[in-house]
């Protein structure tokens, strides 16, 4: 790259400039922010491609190996505005954006919020662009095709999951509306069981957990329940009548076995705890085998 330095100076000035910049429109906004972070990212690459013009500490920055950028020298400070650059723009995105809807411009919101994941890489973009076909533009199909890529990426947020959930309903899928709900439930009284538990209200969170067993028929839930009398209570002898309760549905999944052989230690109760390891080493071991075999 000619005139190094003096590239490096420049972009340090037109981003002091810009705090003082005046934009007639939104696209030019949008091309001067972008312009300008690619510039930024290609004299970043530069460094990177030939760290003989750089000290050591300061590569460890620009590499992100290190995030304290006090130990960047001095001349490369101005490329610590690429972040700020990007997260302003995110910004004027999410203002504009919200303009759009409002004036039902759909198909430009849309555009920003591509714009927005291809900045960013983050689903919650896509999720906004399917509810706009879902919502606004009545495409579920399109909508679908949107969220399929990401579903295994963002199925563990609610919105997402009632999104999905509505999309179903809105093609007459009556059993995805309801897996999807159900998804959605879910996940919410999780946050709720942990935030009671945060709150040291661990009956609270128990009767959470027991709702959350009746929803799903998932027994960690219950093994949860269970934690919660041993550790937060301290009541082994509950947590032990919780876990036997439940080993004839339990007793092929080896995380059960290594749990109770800890609460038969804290028992004292040794036999039964090297009954419990055994059987948990022979099911991870039957585990390995297996997926041996696959190979």
């Amino acid at each position: 790259m000619d005139n190094f330095e003096i590239r490096l100076n420049e972009f340090a000035q037109k981003c002091e400039d810009l705090k003082n910049q005046e934009f007639e429109n939104f696209g030019y906004l949008e091309k001067t922010y972008c312009e300008l972070i690619n510039e930024g990212n290609q004299l970043r690459q530069y460094i990177i491609q030939n760290p003989e013009i750089c000290d050591k500490n300061s590569l460890l920055v620009l590499t992100n190996q290190v995030l304290d950028t006090s130990y960047l020298d001095e001349k490369f400070k101005s490329l610590t505005n690429i972040i700020q650059l990007t997260i302003t723009l995110l910004q004027k995105y999410s203002e504009y954006v919200q303009e759009l809807l409002a004036e039902q411009k759909y198909e430009e919101a849309i555009n920003i919020y591509n714009q927005m994941y291809s900045f960013t890489r983050n689903p919650i973009y896509k999720k906004n662009i399917a509810e706009i076909y879902c919502t606004n533009l009545n495409d579920y199909d399109k909508a679908l095709e949107i969220c399929k890529p990401i579903e295994h990426i963002i199925s563990t947020n609610s919105q997402f999951c009632r999104l999905y959930a509505k999309i179903y309903s809105l093609k007459s899928d009556i059993t995805n509306n309801i897996l999807w709900n159900k998804k959605a439930d879910e996940i919410e009284m999780i946050a709720k069981a942990k935030d009671f538990i945060s709150k040291e209200d661990y009956l609270e969170a128990i009767n959470v957990y027991d709702s959350l067993f009746d929803l799903t028929k998932n027994y960690n839930y219950q093994i949860e329940i269970a934690n919660i009398h041993a550790v937060c209570l301290s009541n082994i002898d509950k947590a032990l009548s919780i876990y036997k309760n439940f080993e004839k549905e339990l007793k092929d999944n080896a995380q059960y076995w290594w749990q109770l052989s800890q609460l038969y230690e804290n028992k004292d109760k040794t036999y039964k705890q090297v009954l419990c390891i055994q059987n948990a080493v022979k099911l991870e071991l039957n585990e390995i085998e297996s997926r041996e075999a696959s190979v």
